[in-house]
């Protein structure tokens, strides 16, 4: 179990997942935070595993204050999230009429961003694709595997090694069973003075705590 990642919640910065604020996660996230290092101080927990690397900065601060453990950052993001990121006031009504339309790497610019955030931190990316809907039928195309390619390129230098693990099928709302999303880990790295990460690829998601 020490080689196991538990990240509390899923997505709380989402209505659909969470119906309290955001410092009522804080404190859900400290207790749970606490009871897992009760049991054994070497277990790593982290968060806020939020969707569009939101409440980075806010979590870090948080836990600096109260004393909640936090051994790492967990986040996700998919490209069809980037008008919600560039302002995240947006209205769902209005971001579902944008929906789709996103810049050329802007996964790149994402996790620029929230590495930057995470400062000494690890950071992962628990969820990433090329589309957050799993029924959607764009996950098998050739475009997809030619997007991940052009993810890990855009980081060249960056990438220490990839490691792959077995996949996982999801079936949700009767859908056909597809492919789960991947996981991106990137770490804070002092081997080259003019980066600032090393990181690696799975095909497999953290293990998660509710």
């Amino acid at each position: 179990m020490r080689a196991w990642f538990f990240e509390v919640w899923n997505e709380p910065n989402l209505p659909f997942f969470w119906a309290g604020t955001k410092e009522e996660y804080f404190k859900l996230y400290e207790a749970a935070a606490r009871a897992i290092k009760s049991v054994d101080s070497r277990l790593r927990v982290g968060g806020p595993a939020t969707s569009v690397n939101a409440w980075i900065p806010e979590m870090i601060a948080f836990c600096q204050r109260s004393g909640a453990p936090l051994d790492f950052i967990s986040t996700h993001h998919y490209p069809t999230d980037d008008p919600l990121w560039r302002n995240q006031s947006l209205s769902w009504e209005d971001f579902m009429k944008v929906a789709g339309q996103y810049q050329r790497g802007v996964l790149f610019e994402m996790t620029a961003k929230a590495r930057l955030e995470a400062g000494k931190l690890p950071l992962y990316y628990t969820e990433w694709n090329t589309s957050a809907m799993v029924p959607d039928p764009l996950h098998d195309e050739p475009f997809s595997a030619a997007m991940i390619a052009k993810t890990i390129a855009d980081a060249a230098g960056w990438w220490t090694g990839i490691l792959s693990g077995p996949s996982r099928f999801v079936r949700e709302g009767g859908s056909t069973p597809r492919r789960s999303t991947a996981a991106l880990a990137c770490r804070p790295s002092t081997a080259s003075a003019s980066r600032t990460t090393a990181c690696s690829s799975f095909y497999t998601r953290s293990a998660t705590s509710a």
